[in-house]
């Protein structure tokens, strides 16, 4: 770590602006990398992960790359957490450093973990906070979980609680006429699948 008294903390030492980490990687291994800023935030500190191999090339970072705006645009997104699956067992090196050289602060503070991936849920969505029911009438509700670090089981739902005479029964998520995106960059490394679920709710007609 960069002396107290360091104004830029990311030039700490013989003008070099970014840390290394050591990381013992065997084939086949899956690890996430989660980069976490507690005072300075992007747009002014933006950390950047490179992982090395012990030749010195560069096997990933965590800079998305995508084609957007009608397949004509290319944008780059610095991510705080990217996954993936070594191919070859190796000593590798982590470096973390601001995406630019041009600003330093004392606030530039980072917390890093390196773990094992773990397939889980991720965030939940419903496509409305309230809905309003007719007797005798049906209404969609729109469920989407997120399927992190490759989780691929299937979601199922349960709904408790319901008033009387409202029933939910299991519905079709539509799938929507467009087409595929142009090219969605390594997608898988840095954002997570996710999977749609449609309930019907029902009242009856004396409800």
């Amino acid at each position: 770590a960069c002396p107290d008294h360091s104004r830029y903390r990311f030039q700490c030492k013989h003008g070099v602006n970014f840390f290394h980490f050591k990381l013992d990687v065997k084939e086949g291994q899956k690890l996430v990398l989660e980069v976490q800023t507690s005072d300075a935030r992007p747009p002014m500190f933006n950390p950047w992960l490179r992982v090395l191999n012990s030749q010195g090339e560069v096997v990933f970072t965590n800079i998305y790359t995508r084609v957007e705006g009608n397949n004509v645009m290319l944008f780059r997104y610095l991510e705080p957490k990217v996954i993936y699956t070594f191919k070859d067992s190796d000593k590798y090196t982590l470096e973390v450093r601001d995406l630019t050289t041009k600003y330093g602060d004392p606030a530039f503070n980072y917390r890093l973990l390196v773990r094992s991936q773990i397939p889980h849920l991720g965030n939940f969505e419903v496509d409305t906070s309230q809905l309003n029911l007719v007797p005798g009438q049906a209404r969609r509700l729109m469920l989407t979980s997120e399927r992190e670090e490759g989780f691929e089981g299937d979601i199922a739902y349960s709904l408790e609680n319901l008033p009387d005479g409202i029933r939910a029964l299991a519905g079709v998520a539509d799938v929507e006429d467009r087409p595929a995106p142009f090219d969605e960059g390594e997608k898988e490394r840095f954002r997570p699948d996710s999977q749609e679920v449609a309930i019907v709710l029902l009242a009856d007609s004396g409800a």
